[in-house]
């Protein structure tokens, strides 16, 4: 379960650094740290056709956080339609960086070299849709309990700071400033959401107009409700790894 649930996190919030190029191959994008060699990177490569990825368009290496794992994750083709964009992931484990990345001892795993993935978790799918903001194209997963409309709607206010918070104990979390030492939870990057939805587990906190979102480069998500062109933030929940 705790494999799957990072699989799942590494889907939907990895940690995203600038492209860097590999020439004819996938593009990569490696954290510090976290950098393949030409043969690793070919295993991965060989790794994801092994778990049915037909063409890899690229390689992602990143940071949990918080902690000091590291996870692998490579992506396939995209398919545009209008302002949908889809493709599907892997999530690759190693025991290069940390024996907690391995998956649990008796899953039945495809290996090559170091590398492996889980059957359980192969190739997933995602779906994103083209957001425009003041720092360009953005592009944010939707739940299907969301609508592209109110997406919208909410990824505008973010961009054009129509914010407002519940307390002034809720906006130190999430906008610490000088309040959380050099290094540690920043102000979120309002231009660059990456998900939006609902949590139907948490049932009456997800009713009218609340909603969840989580912007680039970090693990944790907003709970926020919308009204009118304005979105109030009324909680962050901490995702750990």
């Amino acid at each position: 379960m705790q494999f799957v649930q990072r699989s799942i996190a590494i889907l939907a919030i990895a940690i995203l650094l600038p492209w860097t190029s590999k020439g004819a191959g996938p593009r990569t994008n490696y954290a510090p740290n976290a950098v393949l060699s030409a043969k690793q990177l070919d295993q991965v490569v060989a790794l994801a056709h092994k778990c049915g990825m037909s063409n890899v368009t690229e390689v992602i290496t990143f940071h949990f956080s918080p902690g000091t794992n590291r996870g692998i994750r490579a992506r396939g083709d995209e398919i545009i339609n209008g302002r949908s964009v889809t493709y599907k992931t892997l999530a690759i484990w190693t025991d290069l960086w940390s024996s907690m990345m391995n998956p649990p001892a008796g899953r039945n795993v495809v290996w090559i070299g170091p590398f492996c993935a889980e059957p359980a978790d192969l190739l997933q799918n995602h779906t994103e849709f083209a957001f425009k903001t003041h720092a360009g194209e953005a592009r944010v997963q939707i739940s299907d309990n969301v609508a592209l409309e109110t997406a919208d709607r909410i990824v505008e206010a973010f961009a054009a700071r129509r914010i407002r918070f519940a307390d002034e104990s809720v906006h130190d979390q999430v906008e610490p400033g000088n309040l959380t030492p050099r290094g540690t939870r920043s102000t979120p990057n309002y231009d660059r959401p990456t998900w939006i939805g609902r949590h139907p587990t948490m049932g009456l906190l997800d009713s009218g107009n609340v909603y969840w979102i989580s912007f680039y480069g970090r693990l944790d998500q907003l709970q926020v409700e919308l009204t009118g062109e304005k979105v109030k933030i009324l909680s962050i929940m901490h995702i750990v790894s």
